[in-house]
């Protein structure tokens, strides 16, 4: 059996260093959908509301639909010139990109050349992304001791759930104390061009980070693949599967839980601020489960944590979806209480147990196409698969049967997986 190596010194530094990267990253990124209910306007005018906000949940979801085309390149480079600096090059790229989506002219300004242009930004955006929190989490992962890796993978998540509350909560105090005139003159270009300053910090925070050890080793005993996404598909389908199968439901709850229901409730309960408020607070349940779940899961394994969440959103997603129903705040804040609990318990495991499945030298590249892949086809897609199903089925508890059914899915994959908590890398 391969012994452990020494775990490099800075790997605390690092950790910290992705953590910051992560939150300006995923500011950036999403930043754009909770403005959905201006943008839908401002670049996709239509008399019939639905129509605007389907078309911009279309816009939302190529950013991540071009993602696994992401996963492949970052991916690529990832597990050949390391870790450290593909992750720089990602913050650069997301930043240039979101300054730009502040600086588009609208539809009014410009015809059909502003929605190309955000599309086109999107997609940029998209592209990013797909190095950034699987690139930040590998390197930390790599550079964690054996009893702390949940927590530190995870750290990254937390990262990513700080950003979204930053987006979150500027766009809510924005749309609750400027005029609507206002917001959609210039006050939505403003979380943007802060998107400027806050990946500049990044990026400077992101050149100071040290390479993974494990990496360096790997280079140094000639085991770097020339074209890794190859390999993937000629020695490592089954691991790549099983990641696929248990990453889907992380990446189609949040966003059911925290951009779609959030968003809805603005658009047609009519209750914009407090709604993104209550986004905010249960997001932030991330901040204090999160820590303290991945530590027990360090201690007693992966599998009872992602079980548990599993057969919590199959028993309890109908129920809560009716609370959602109701249209009444206090029912949207329990429903969204319960289901942040739920996906912390699930989050706490999935990305340190995907982590753990694969080796080091393909470790980029099949957690980079895997989780891309299911941010594109199911996580990207989830609002706009939501307010669809809702839309043609005049129900608001249609989208519970959805979730229900790909957590079933991978429950399956999850009980064929072995427990790897205690196991070194390879």
């Amino acid at each position: 059996m391969r012994q452990p190596l020494t775990i490099d010194r800075h790997f605390i530094r690092v950790g910290i260093s992705g953590l910051v990267g992560s939150i300006f990253e995923w500011y950036d990124f999403t930043v754009f959908i909770f403005l959905a209910p201006i943008l839908s306007q401002l670049f996709f005018p239509h008399s019939n509301p639905y129509i605007s906000i389907l078309q911009i949940y279309g816009v939302f979801a190529l950013g991540y639909l071009i993602r696994p085309v992401g996963g492949v390149i970052f991916g690529h480079f990832g597990d050949r010139i390391g870790r450290r600096k593909t992750l720089v090059f990602s913050i650069l790229v997301m930043t240039l990109a979101t300054v730009l989506i502040g600086a588009l002219p609208t539809y009014q300004q410009a015809g059909v050349w502003a929605p190309l242009g955000l599309i086109f930004l999107r997609m940029v955006q998209g592209l990013s992304t797909a190095g950034e929190s699987i690139g930040a989490m590998t390197l930390t992962f790599e550079l964690a001791p054996l009893k702390y890796r949940g927590v530190t993978s995870t750290s990254i998540w937390i990262g990513s759930g700080i950003g979204i509350v930053m987006a979150s909560l500027l766009v809510g105090f924005m749309t609750g104390h400027i005029t609507r005139d206002h917001m959609d003159s210039w006050g939505w270009r403003i979380p943007f061009f802060i998107g400027f300053l806050t990946g500049i910090f990044g990026y400077l925070i992101r050149r100071q980070t040290v390479e993974s050890v494990y990496f360096a080793a790997m280079v140094k005993r000639g085991e770097v693949f020339r074209f890794p996404v190859i390999e993937i598909f000629r020695k490592y389908k089954k691991e790549f599967l099983k990641v696929f199968l248990i990453i889907v439901p992380h990446e189609v709850n949040f966003y059911v839980f925290f951009v779609f229901l959030p968003t809805y409730s603005a658009n047609f309960l009519g209750h914009l601020p407090q709604a993104l408020l209550i986004n905010s607070v249960t997001i932030s349940y991330i901040f204090v489960l999160g820590p303290i779940l991945a530590y027990v899961s360090d201690r007693i394994g992966r599998k009872p944590f992602l079980i548990t969440a599993l057969i919590s959103i199959i028993l309890l997603s109908i129920t809560l979806f009716d609370l959602v129903a109701t249209g009444t705040l206090k029912n949207f804040f329990i429903a969204q209480s319960i289901f942040a609990i739920i996906h912390c318990i699930y989050a706490a495991a999935v990305f340190s147990a995907s982590l753990e499945a694969v080796p080091t030298k393909i470790r980029y590249s099949i957690l980079a196409l895997s989780y891309n892949l299911a941010y594109a086809v199911f996580g990207g897609t989830a609002p706009f698969v939501a307010t669809y199903l809702i839309h043609r089925n005049q129900n608001l508890v249609i989208p519970a049967f959805y979730i229900i059914a790909l957590a079933a899915i991978a429950l399956v994959a999850v009980l064929t997986m072995r427990e790897t908590h205690k196991e070194v890398l390879l």
